[in-house]
């Protein structure tokens, strides 16, 4: 049976991103995977919320689905953690362009934010840069 393709679609991106000169190999297609600082800096790979429109009325009935998904760079921050961190998304989104129909699995990919955070509450203070993604994609009712 094949994987989902809302999980074709994360490890996808996850392949994509693989290889960057900041983050390497260092890219985890996971909601959760426990980072340590000599795991920093690396790139975490979420697919949140979907929207579903139906665009046929016979069964099964066809529809488009926009993804919401996340590429979360996570990065020590320490002197320079702003550049670190505006590097990290000049080549996501240099590495998402260069593909963006990931393999004709999305019909359009569509970068919608990018946020830099500061969090304090971990182990040691990291900052992450949030890219934000709008990925739209065809399927059948029931093959998801």
């Amino acid at each position: 049976m094949a994987l989902p393709i809302r999980t074709q679609i994360r490890n996808a991106v996850a392949t994509l991103l693989t290889g960057l000169a900041t983050t390497g190999s260092r890219v985890f297609a996971s909601r959760v995977h426990p980072l340590t600082a000599n795991d920093l800096p690396a790139l975490l790979v979420y697919a949140r919320d979907e929207q579903v429109e139906y665009i046929t009325s016979t069964t099964p009935r066809e529809q488009v689905r926009v993804m919401s998904l996340e590429v979360r760079g996570v990065l020590s921050a320490v002197t320079g953690a702003d550049d670190t961190a505006d590097l990290i998304a000049q080549e996501v989104e240099s590495a998402m362009a260069s593909d963006s129909s990931l393999g004709g699995l999305v019909a359009r990919m569509d970068i919608t934010s990018i946020e830099i955070v500061t969090d304090q509450a971990a182990e040691s203070t990291v900052a992450n840069v949030v890219m934000s993604y709008d990925l739209t994609y065809n399927t059948v009712e029931g093959v998801v």
